[in-house]
């Protein structure tokens, strides 16, 4: 069974919710007392963080833990492609930045069908993360 294709950089997950947002103009208003009537003015193109929440499977609940861990050297490290639903969001014109990831919870579980890292009938590790993550520009 092929599944849809979720990924963030290299991990690749078994279902990725949420929805990333790439750049957007900001506007500032600007207003002065007595006078009626708002401008405004235009600050940048610019990310909005966003969350999205990943789900995979590993062979035990120990990969799981040591796959979470892996996560978080993304945060810092260099943006990365972002694709949910076999959709890559690299079309918006930028990457994104892993600002946080965190546990949403990590345990084990019998499996009876084959997931994307683990053949069926098996008890498995899930891995459930949070992950932040900032729409940056595609460096050029």
């Amino acid at each position: 069974m092929a599944y849809p294709l979720y990924q963030i950089g290299d991990y690749a997950f078994l279902t990725l919710a949420g929805h990333p947002t790439g750049l957007s103009e900001e506007l500032e208003q600007v207003v002065r007392k007595g006078v009626d009537g708002t401008a405004l003015v235009r600050t940048g193109r610019r990310g909005k963080p966003f969350q999205l929440t990943s789900r995979v499977d590993m062979p035990n609940k120990a990969q799981a833990r040591f796959l979470f861990d892996r996560y978080q050297l993304l945060q810092g490290a260099d943006p990365v492609e972002v694709i949910v639903n076999d959709i890559n969001f690299n079309y918006l014109n930028c990457l994104f930045a892993v600002i946080d990831v965190e546990p949403v919870d990590i345990f084990e579980m019998p499996n009876a069908t084959p997931g994307l890292n683990t053949p069926g009938g098996t008890l498995v590790g899930i891995v459930e993360a949070r992950w932040t993550l900032l729409a940056v520009p595609i460096p050029t």
